[in-house]
């Protein structure tokens, strides 16, 4: 694989919109995005269209990145077992990049020092990953899980990306809301040149807590 300029096919399914890209470097080639919640149904086809939009087959691809959550249960499993799948088949690179660094990856250094990238939890919560720009380098903080009603005093005066129009409209008031678009493309090229994959055989998807499924099977 070129690194300089690899053909990388992005896949985010964590949403209730879809979105697949085809890069080649740091050029975008084509881009498709659908929903909202038939990510099972339109996957494959609109990875077919993608890909010959581009006049290109599976095998043309050099590295596969996923966004694997937090984010839609149903989506997240599936756009993930979709690019374990292709590689299994085709042997490309697999990267998984959690929603966090997709959304913090929007952020450039001039628009702010710190930040932090706010997404709800279950149960009245929410999820938060502080960042800071270190000598132009992207730092995280550890993730913290706060009562919902805790933010409007957690985050006053900060910078925040807010994920959904319920936490934007509670931040409104006393929060920066940054205005950026999730980067997986951008996170995934930066792991394409430092060599760091993930293999598909071990790669889950990335939940902060367990589904009320999942806890009340353990307990039977």
């Amino acid at each position: 694989m070129d690194i300089s300029s690899p053909r990388l096919l992005t896949i985010d399914t964590s949403g209730p919109q879809a979105t697949i890209e085809m890069w080649s470097g740091s050029s975008l080639m084509a881009a498709e995005t659908f929903g909202v919640v038939r990510h099972v149904q339109l996957l494959t086809g609109r990875l077919k269209h993608l890909l010959a939009a581009c006049s290109m087959t599976t095998q043309d691809i050099n590295a596969i990145a996923i966004n694997i959550g937090p984010g839609s249960f149903t989506g997240i499993r599936v756009g993930l077992a979709t690019a374990k799948a292709l590689a299994y088949v085709d042997g490309q690179k697999l990267i998984g990049v959690d929603c966090f660094d997709t959304w913090a990856a929007g952020v450039e250094p001039q628009t702010c020092s710190t930040f932090a990238v706010i997404i709800e939890g279950q149960l009245q919560t929410a999820n938060i990953v502080g960042y800071e720009f270190a000598n132009g380098e992207l730092v995280r903080k550890p993730l913290r899980t706060i009562p919902r009603e805790q933010l409007a005093n957690e985050c006053v005066g900060t910078a925040v990306i807010a994920i959904g129009d319920r936490l934007r409209s509670y931040l409104s008031v006393n929060s920066r809301l940054l205005e950026v678009q999730p980067r997986l493309a951008k996170v995934a090229q930066a792991r394409i040149l430092a060599s760091r994959f993930d293999d598909p055989f071990t790669l889950e998807p990335y939940y902060v807590r367990r589904s009320s499924a999942e806890e009340k099977w353990d307990a039977r």
